[in-house]
């Protein structure tokens, strides 16, 4: 017989996963990690102490995700088996279409073409004709 698992929200968990995501969503919008940026003596001051204010974001989401889990009735192998399993299938499809992205829409000079085989010239970032400052390629 199954027991009944408590659907009452507690609130300042809530709260902490707002705090979490507002956290994140800064950290993420405002990282500029160009070389003209980081040149800048005042870019990397300032932008150290907002990236040290924005970076609890993660640890607060892996506590939350803790104290959600902690009052678990299942033998160990049987909880593993069930969350593994929801993770791997959407991980696969995910890094399948962030890999092929690059191809399918030419972006960092690769060429759909080269998806069965090696492109004529290297594609992505780290290129030798990269620009520095958009680090993507120039090809003329």
């Amino acid at each position: 017989m199954k027991e009944k698992v408590s659907t009452q929200r507690i609130v300042f968990l809530d709260l902490i996963k707002v705090i979490a995501i507002f956290l994140m969503v800064a950290n993420h919008c405002v990282d500029n990690v160009t070389p003209m940026e980081r040149a800048e003596p005042w870019y990397n001051l300032w932008g150290s102490v907002y990236n040290s204010f924005t970076r609890p974001a993660i640890p607060l989401f892996v506590m939350v995700t803790g104290i959600l889990l902690l009052p678990t009735r299942m033998a160990m192998g049987e909880f593993y088996k069930k969350k593994i399993s929801r993770l791997v299938t959407p991980f696969l499809v995910w890094s399948v279409l962030y890999n092929l992205f690059p191809w399918f829409t030419g972006v960092m000079g690769c060429e759909p073409s080269s998806i069965n085989g090696a492109p004529d010239k290297p594609c992505g970032v780290g290129r030798a004709d990269a620009n520095p400052k958009t680090m993507l390629p120039n090809d003329t």
